[in-house]
């Protein structure tokens, strides 16, 4: 089942467009000096952390969940009424914003390749991009470094940047079943973010950095090496992040069905009668 967006989020997310789109163009004339082929705007893109922007919005768009439901419209309340299941009710509510969420993404990509390619050109698919090899890969004492092509640093960069999204978008709506306001379950589900990033980026914790999904929210120090050279762990690698960040979030896909199916739908049908 697909649930229908409210017409604010829909205002709102075609406002969030506009805006990148507006901070594409200035990026565009700030970065004439430099390199504005569409490849080398993408590579930008997520080496300079500007990707941590429309994902924090999409999160908030997308990512609130049941929380947003809660109030006075009282959609999921509604819902109960009907017949649809459990899983119905959350997988429709999950895959509509992954849907959107990943639309979104990949439009913003795509957006700033035409940008590039209409203003210069499409850019250089074997470009050097330096990778660092930590000192368990090398056969330096201190490390190595050699170079990838662009192309293949964008491709594992963009799936790891679906994957990462996909994850705390799984990891906000599990966190909205527990709040009734929207502002409550997107700073749980930053504080949670941020603390385990950090976490899982401690000497302490860098032996078992590449198990937690965590350790690979930063995408854009993951494909070339950089994250596996400061914590010293060469297991590091885009793949293992993304295998790591799917299973992670099937398992708590499978906890929110859980707690849905045993406590959540009674906790949240008494809520939205208290909060009517």
């Amino acid at each position: 089942m697909v649930m229908k967006l409210k017409m604010k989020e829909i205002v709102v997310f075609h406002q969030t467009c506009i805006i990148i789109i507006m901070v594409l163009i200035e990026w565009n004339k700030e970065t004439q000096k430099v390199d504005n082929t569409g490849l080398f705007y993408v590579y930008t893109f997520f080496q300079s952390l500007i990707y941590l922007f429309p994902s924090l919005l999409l999160i908030i768009l997308f990512g609130t969940g049941f929380a947003a439901e809660k109030w006075k419209v009282r959609t999921l309340y509604f819902l109960k009424t009907q017949p649809v299941s459990n899983f119905d009710l959350l997988m429709g509510k999950y895959m509509t914003s992954i849907a959107f969420t990943v639309g979104t993404s990949l439009g913003l990509i795509f957006l700033m390749v035409i940008i590039g390619t209409i203003g210069n050109r499409f850019g250089d698919w074997s470009f050097p991009v330096l990778y660092y090899e930590t000192i368990r890969s090398s056969t330096s004492i201190e490390g190595d470094f050699h170079f990838i092509n662009m192309g293949n640093y964008l491709v594992e960069t963009s799936i790891l940047f679906l994957a990462s999204l996909v994850f705390l978008l799984t990891l906000s709506i599990f966190l909205s079943l527990f709040f009734t306001n929207t502002i409550s379950s997107v700073i749980a589900t930053f504080i949670l973010a941020i603390g385990l990033h950090i976490a899982s980026n401690l000497p302490q914790t860098s032996f078992m950095a590449h198990i937690s999904p965590f350790t690979y929210l930063n995408v854009g120090k993951i494909a070339n090496g950089e994250m596996a050279t400061l914590l010293n762990n060469h297991l590091i690698q885009p793949w293992i992040g993304i295998i790591s960040l799917l299973a992670s979030t099937i398992i708590i896909l499978a906890f929110s069905f859980l707690w849905i199916q045993k406590l959540g739908i009674k906790r949240v049908e008494a809520k939205s009668k208290y909060f009517s």
